[in-house]
């Protein structure tokens, strides 16, 4: 017979077993609670480590070339409508190899006599009107077509396909102008304040003290991009009019006056100059061997002659000028890339 004391005992031992199971649960739930207390730490942890690795890497993606922030000029000399054809077959290549487009913000383009058109056509395609090639076909043969059919054709038609252009390019140009220019205001209501940022036009400029350098940067209205156009490509006494007048002065070609068109101090903006004539003594001659400063003779690429520089109605022969240049960009396609990839694209990231 059990005794109270014993059922005593009993109940002893059995709250006894219960406080231990609880204190255990107690224990569990500690342990538990510090083990996400460490999880957490531990989280903490691998986000600032994270976080840490991801300054570093921003750190050294910014500043692994620090040439990716600057802007850069590519300019283009005159030289001949056949010069031009070369030269927008270089501009299709470089537009094609070095994604132009994504840097377009940072480029200023610019350029003399016919490099003024090889320049605006490139910044055109730059942000996103057309290509080279598209306004190649499109616009700029329609000049050789207009030459070719001058009056010259009736004395003969040699004559014509060779010389035409020296009677005919301002009234062509001026017509091709204007259509380019509403073109690009119809595909980019903002064009001409892209022409204001990203564009220049040299031109010569005759006063009673001679003829200098003279700078268009300005295009607010068609007439302004228009007049750039034909004076900086108006030979005087081998054109329908000798000047282009605007007040006092008198404007015509930019290769009159220099051979370095540039808007913006080499010294300060890496340029690169696609330039068929032997450099000239100015005051940028400083900058020739300084190692912004790119240029690229055309003469060490392609052995010119003067049909290269003066063929005009020849629209076959022109097509094939093109394709040259392109052709000649893609063998010194070295050459480029030392410009372009040093300030363009950042290959340690590749």
């Amino acid at each position: 017979m059990q005794t109270t004391t014993d059922t005593e005992d009993t109940e002893d031992t059995i709250d006894t077993i219960d406080l231990g199971y609880r204190l255990l649960d107690d224990t569990k739930d500690i342990q538990s609670t510090n083990t996400d207390i460490q999880r957490t730490n531990t989280d903490i942890q691998l986000t600032n480590t994270f976080d840490e690795m991801t300054d570093i890497s921003l750190d050294k993606i910014s500043n692994s070339n620090p040439n990716q922030n600057k802007n850069i000029q590519i300019v283009f000399s005159g030289g001949g409508y056949g010069n031009g054809c070369i030269q927008l077959g270089i501009s299709q290549y470089i537009y094609e190899t070095y994604n132009l487009k994504s840097y377009s913000d940072r480029i200023h383009v610019g350029g003399s006599s016919i490099g003024t058109i090889s320049g605006i056509i490139l910044l055109s395609s730059i942000h996103n009107i057309d290509t080279p090639a598209k306004w190649f076909e499109n616009e700029y043969l329609k000049v050789a077509e207009n030459a070719g059919n001058s009056i010259l054709k009736l004395i003969h038609p040699s004559l014509a396909k060779y010389c035409g252009c020296l009677f005919s390019t301002t009234s062509a140009l001026e017509k091709v102008s204007k259509k380019f220019y509403k073109k690009c205001k119809q595909l980019n209501p903002n064009f001409n304040l892209i022409l204001n940022n990203h564009f220049h036009c040299h031109i010569s400029k005759l006063s009673f003290f001679g003829l200098s350098d003279y700078i268009i940067d300005k295009f607010d209205t068609s007439s302004d991009f228009t007049f750039a156009l034909t004076s900086t490509t108006l030979l005087p006494f081998l054109s329908v009019i000798p000047f282009n007048i605007r007040g006092c002065m008198c404007f015509c070609d930019g290769c009159y006056a220099g051979y370095e068109p540039y808007k913006h101090n080499p010294l300060t903006t890496p340029t690169i100059y696609f330039n068929i004539n032997k450099l000239s003594t100015s005051s940028y001659d400083s900058t020739y061997n300084y190692e912004d400063f790119y240029n690229i003779n055309i003469n060490d690429w392609i052995d010119l002659e003067l049909k290269h520089i003066l063929v005009y109605g020849d629209v076959e022969y022109n097509r094939k000028l093109f394709e040259l240049g392109y052709a000649m960009a893609e063998k010194h396609k070295a050459e480029l890339d030392a410009f372009f990839l040093k300030y363009l694209i950042n290959d340690n990231l590749f």
